[in-house]
């Protein structure tokens, strides 16, 4: 093939290129490449004009279909290996799609679960709130209550200490006492006295104190009345109290459970008969007895 150099070759230049042969790829093998000028490969390209015939020689021809044949061998292996890197590629992407999908799975339920916790939550916040206004109420009441708490006991201790004064007062012009022993039973410790309560103290021995007489009040003989009486609520437990308590019961007895309440039990509804209030009311009266005497 044709090509100008811009350099004289030596003689051993000259055997070299001669060896290597015309058929050579010389862009490839040739050590004096940079110094062509004009090459063969660009003559082809250029406009042909009048008859041109292409020429093949036998030579070139065969080196050209050796050339090929390691060319597509070439070829083929790395098409092979395009084709196994392809493979791992296209497993790889399996293996991401199929991770992608359960990561996505997992979002999906990782939302759900989010706007359920997020449910969940709003319904804590509301009931928290609900609380929290229930609480404002209940503490609103609280304090009403413990109001009316302190209004009622310093009404209470108002009445109480009427009910002192008036005891003391009566106690200074009448020969009366109580026996304020009778509030330590059941039917009156510890709790608030009552009108239904004033009553029972005035009517429920109107009926039975005669038939007491000459009994001696013992714990057996109460049971027995108890047992037996067809009265519910008639206070059998006063009967515990000293005065009476192993006792021959008596005409002065029964004048005195029935009529010793007179005009003082109104006096005593609303207070709430404590050990605390019955030794007071026990302490005014002997105090005032005391001061009679004196």
């Amino acid at each position: 093939y044709l090509n100008v150099y811009v350099n004289e070759f030596s003689a051993s230049e000259i055997v070299r290129m001669v060896i290597v042969g015309m058929c050579s790829n010389i862009a490839a093998v040739d050590e004096n490449e940079s110094y062509r000028v004009i090459k063969w490969e660009e003559i082809v390209q250029l406009e042909r004009s009048g008859t041109v015939t292409e020429l093949y020689i036998e030579e070139c021809l065969n080196t050209y279909m050796v050339e090929c044949e390691r060319m597509r061998k070439a070829t083929a292996e790395e098409l092979k290996v395009t084709q196994r890197g392809l493979e791992e590629t296209r497993a790889e992407r399996d293996e991401m799609e199929q991770k992608l999908d359960e990561v996505s799975t997992k979002l999906n339920t990782t939302l759900a679960e989010l706007e359920e916790t997020g449910a969940k939550l709003e319904e804590s916040e509301r009931r928290w709130n609900e609380t929290a206004e229930e609480l404002k109420e209940t503490q609103k009441e609280l304090e009403e209550t413990e109001a009316a708490k302190d209004k009622m006991e310093e009404d209470l201790s108002t009445k109480l200490n009427s009910t002192l004064a008036e005891l003391e007062e009566i106690l200074s012009y009448q020969n009366r006492t109580w026996d304020w022993d009778i509030f330590l039973s059941e039917e009156f410790l510890n709790k608030t006295f009552t009108t239904e309560h004033s009553e029972l103290l005035h009517s429920s021995w109107d009926d039975i104190t005669d038939r007491l007489v000459g009994i001696h009040i013992t714990e057996e003989v109460l049971k027995l009345l108890e047992h037996v009486d067809p009265i519910e609520y008639r206070p059998w437990s006063m009967l515990y109290s000293e005065s009476y308590f192993n006792e021959v019961f008596t005409r002065e007895m029964a004048e005195r459970l029935t009529s010793m309440w007179d005009g003082i039990s109104d006096q005593l509804v609303g207070v709430t008969m404590t050990k605390e209030v019955i030794n007071l009311l026990n302490h005014v009266t002997d105090k005032a007895i005391s001061n009679c005497g004196n």
